[in-house]
């Protein structure tokens, strides 16, 4: 039904590897799983962590940037999301980060957080959360705003009660953030835990 409406558009879905046993993959996804229960790609997640699973991978699945704009139109059309990320697993091109990365940073400024790691040589993991203000879903349109950044955004999802405000004033807050925080270098000790 939702396939009536929609538009075919590229979006950006970033994923690390991390070896291990089992290995880990993170997918930071640009593509919303949603709008809700059954409806179009709501169960994205499980799809994906299901297919990964299949392949001898667990997963972490963070929330990028996008809201329902980038909802799967299907199930049909989360599954070939996940098809997209198996193929990437196959292919060549994947950057090594290298074993040194930063300690956790933080930085507060308005109404906004972000706190955020560097795998060492790849773009460094930012994520954004809100004080006051309700943090469901950074809109593309804000991503534009804030910018080229040396970074991943990673929405935090931690506020959903509030007023959804995305001013010009809290994207230059989100902006001058990014741009001044860093880590101090360190060798990064990775651990996960899944709960069913």
């Amino acid at each position: 039904m939702l396939e009536n409406f929609s538009e075919e558009k590229e979006v950006e879905i970033p994923v690390f590897k991390i070896s291990g046993d089992p290995p880990l993959l993170v997918v930071i996804s640009n593509v919303h799983p949603g709008p809700f229960k059954n409806v179009g790609g709501a169960k994205l997640v499980k799809v994906l962590d299901s297919r990964m699973r299949e392949l001898g991978y667990e997963m972490m699945f963070l929330h990028g940037v996008g809201g329902h704009e980038n909802d799967p139109a299907s199930t049909g059309e989360g599954e070939k999301v996940a098809a997209s990320i198996e193929a990437s697993l196959e292919g060549r091109g994947w950057k090594k980060c290298g074993e040194e990365s930063s300690e956790p940073f933080f930085a507060e400024r308005g109404d906004v957080e972000v706190a955020g790691f560097s795998l060492g040589k790849c773009p460094p993991i930012l994520i954004i959360s809100r004080k006051t203000s309700s943090m469901d879903d950074i809109p593309e349109n804000v991503a534009k705003k804030i910018g080229d950044i040396s970074g991943i955004i990673v929405d935090s999802q931690n506020k959903f009660e509030g007023e959804i405000s995305w001013s010009d004033e809290v994207i230059e807050d989100i902006r001058k953030l990014i741009q001044n925080i860093h880590g101090n270098p360190c060798t990064p000790r990775i651990g996960y835990s899944s709960v069913p």
